[in-house]
């Protein structure tokens, strides 16, 4: 049942959202964050805020370099370097694992799969794959746009692909009995639609000041579409979610918003 929006709730809301940041940041980065006692499933509404942080690092990099020089592959490769090691590949396992777990013909062979610490077939084309899109796209912006008018588009797409992974683990139940899917899987409440507003308002003024209202509504566009796709996907092959699925959705996200945003630019 949804809960209805309430002061009580904005004002708890408020007192805790840099403790919950912290504590995100520490589930989905290798940030030496030494902050968060709560469980997974209380900090998920943070995930647009963690991919805001988590962007603006990104990019940094590049906003140094840009001071002595302004080489668009260069830019590329450091977003994608940087946009991997930054949570220590964990949205790129999870994407290899989920790949990899079509190799299975029964859900419980897919979940085996996806347990393996193993890399397949599947798993390394389907990070190759990621890895490729993510840099062409990124170097083709690049060259035919301003730095900062990338960077801003970076930081959304940061931002809105990691908000999918709240979708995927607020409507999918978890698909197995251990993991981060059962421990961050939720019921739809008021932080969380708080958490689709802020993702959305963040990245709507970035990109329609700093880039143009087409390429937000393209953007949106597509992790929605993304989402629900990967949701789709899941629910067929096991009928729920894993960490795995969440890690795929916020790939596949990325991946297909800066697609459609090179098609369409």
């Amino acid at each position: 049942m949804i809960k209805h929006f309430n002061l009580k709730d904005i004002n708890i809301f408020f007192k805790n959202i840099i403790p919950d940041i912290l504590g995100g940041l520490i589930f989905f980065s290798i940030l030496p964050i030494k902050n968060g006692s709560k469980k997974l499933s209380q900090i998920i509404y943070t995930i647009p805020f963690v991919g805001l942080i988590l962007g603006s690092i990104i990019i940094l990099p590049v906003l140094v370099i840009t001071f002595f020089r302004d080489i668009d592959i260069i830019n590329s490769i450091i977003i994608v370097i940087m946009s991997s090691l930054i949570t220590g590949c964990l949205h790129e396992d999870g994407l290899a694992d989920f790949c990899d777990s079509y190799g299975g013909n029964t859900k419980k062979r897919k979940l085996e799969i996806m347990d393996d610490s193993r890399i397949g077939t599947y798993g390394v084309i389907s990070i190759n794959i990621s890895l490729l899109i993510r840099f062409i796209s990124i170097y083709y912006l690049f060259s035919i746009m301003e730095t900062q008018e990338v960077l801003v588009i970076i930081i959304s797409v940061a931002i809105l692909s990691r908000t999918s992974m709240i979708y995927i683990l607020t409507t999918l139940p978890p698909a197995k009995k251990t993991g981060l899917g059962l421990a961050a899987n939720q019921k739809s409440s008021t932080d969380i639609y708080i958490a689709y507003g802020v993702s959305v308002l963040i990245t709507f003024f970035a990109i329609s000041m700093f880039v143009g209202y087409q390429i937000y509504f393209v953007s949106l566009f597509a992790a929605i579409f993304s989402t629900l796709l990967l949701s789709f996907l899941a629910w067929r092959a096991i009928k729920g979610q894993t960490g795995d699925v969440c890690g795929s959705s916020q790939q596949l996200s990325e991946v297909v918003i800066y697609l459609f945003i090179c098609v369409v630019i």
